[in-house]
């Protein structure tokens, strides 16, 4: 006897002669003994099974071996209801009523085995060893000449199936698991490195910008010192010895040139004065426009007149410095050149824009060919340059005999933002 299967049909092996008993009645019989029975040869599928058998004796003895056969030669039918060895790949494991079901697969071709195991024997990818009883399901062909078309496998003990190797960890559902992962931190790595090496450049640049911008403020520190310790100084004690030498005696001639030299000394001073705070305040500080073109005027005497700077806001250093020069430029152009004996300063703000207009009654000139650069004269360059620093724009209007208009129209910060009064809404036009 070689195994007992489910419904009580027993399994026997006499030499190579394999064949199913199905007993009358049950029996204490195991896989091992040998028995004796008398019963009816029939035809059940596909080989002869004795039905109604009686057993007659029974001695005890060992589980016999299996004979080893690959999935190809269970196929030529020689082996029903034999106790068989097969070894093949799991290629698939669902559950059953009575337990699980393997799908083995060798050489092309695929038998299922069935246990009675209440968990999986084996996993899918794993080579296996299987003991276990060869039943034919299914013949093709003319009775008596048939020829097994399906096989199956029962499996009767818990350890008649035999993991040989169990399958590789890199099934590919888990491999192309891994590689989204990599994918993903590949992805987000150079998202990352790419943020950080923005931040790296604007970090950068802002400490480039802010090197520089110390580099500038201690240069024009510097430049501010030279100025008051040396050409103020100078210009002080010029001062002290041109007013010692007004209580001298002296004719008219001399004392109307002592008073002139006295006066442009003062000028000097003003102008020194005026650098050197220029100089010393950043040009993110506050300044007053109005007031500086005031000086401007105050120093050039009756002939100027200056409209529209009451309520003006309050400017960045560096714009106030350079309008002031450009005006103050611009003045004295019309006063030694042009000869003028009026010179009006117009000031307008209005939607953030800065407009400033310096109008003469002098003799006038070629705006076109006199502005762009002379030898020997660097006045209008110098104002185009200074309109550069402040991103603002500068043009003549000009003809002979019909005086000379200069505009300098200064743009909104580039924050975006207008230069607005502290105490006023948007400044209207004055």
């Amino acid at each position: 006897m070689t195994a007992q299967l489910p419904g009580g049909l027993i399994c026997l092996r006499e030499g190579a002669t394999a064949f199913a008993v199905r007993l009358s009645e049950p029996a204490d019989v195991a896989a091992g003994d040998r028995l004796e029975v008398v019963g009816f040869p029939e035809i059940e599928r596909f080989s002869a099974t004795v039905m109604d058998a009686v057993l007659l004796s029974r001695t005890a003895g060992s589980r016999p071996d299996a004979v080893p056969v690959s999935l190809p030669g269970l196929l030529e039918g020689l082996h029903d209801h034999d106790l068989v060895a097969v070894q093949a790949v799991v290629t698939d494991t669902f559950r059953s009523e009575d337990g699980w079901v393997l799908t083995l697969q060798d050489s092309g071709e695929a038998v299922q085995v069935y246990t009675t195991s209440k968990e999986p024997p084996a996993a899918v990818g794993s080579i296996v060893r299987v003991t276990a009883i060869c039943v034919v399901e299914a013949s093709g062909g003319p009775r008596y000449s048939a020829h097994a078309s399906a096989v199956t496998l029962r499996a009767v003990q818990a350890d008649d199936i035999a993991v040989i190797e169990t399958p590789s960890w890199w099934t590919p559902r888990r491999l192309g698991a891994v590689l989204a992962v990599l994918g993903a931190a590949v992805l987000l790595a150079g998202l990352w490195i790419t943020l950080l090496r923005r931040q790296v450049m604007r970090q950068t640049a802002a400490l480039r910008e802010r090197i520089e911008s110390e580099a500038a403020l201690q240069e024009r520190q510097r430049i501010a010192r030279e100025f008051h310790d040396t050409l103020e100084q100078d210009l002080a004690g010029l001062a002290l010895r041109l007013d010692a030498a007004a209580t001298r005696d002296m004719d008219a001639k001399g004392r109307g040139l002592l008073v002139t030299a006295r006066s442009l000394v003062t000028r000097i001073q003003i102008e020194t004065r005026n650098l050197i705070a220029d100089l010393r305040n950043s040009a993110e500080s506050a300044g007053d426009l109005g007031g500086a073109l005031h000086d401007v005027v105050a120093a050039h005497g009756g002939k100027v007149t200056l409209i529209g700077v009451d309520g003006l806001p309050s400017f960045p250093a560096a714009v106030v410095h350079h309008v002031r020069m450009i005006v103050g430029e611009g003045v004295a152009n019309a006063l030694k050149h042009a000869e003028a004996n009026h010179i009006e300063v117009r000031v307008e703000y209005a939607d953030g824009t800065l407009r400033i207009e310096v109008a003469d009654d002098g003799r006038g000139f070629d705006a076109a060919a006199e502005t762009s650069g002379k030898s020997g004269h660097f006045g209008c360059v110098g104002i185009r340059e200074r309109a550069l620093k402040i991103g603002a724009t500068v043009g003549w209007t000009s003809h002979p005999g019909k005086g000379t208009r200069l505009v300098i129209e200064v743009p909104p910060s580039d924050a975006g933002h207008s230069y607005l009064p502290s105490n006023a809404g948007p400044a209207a036009v004055v």
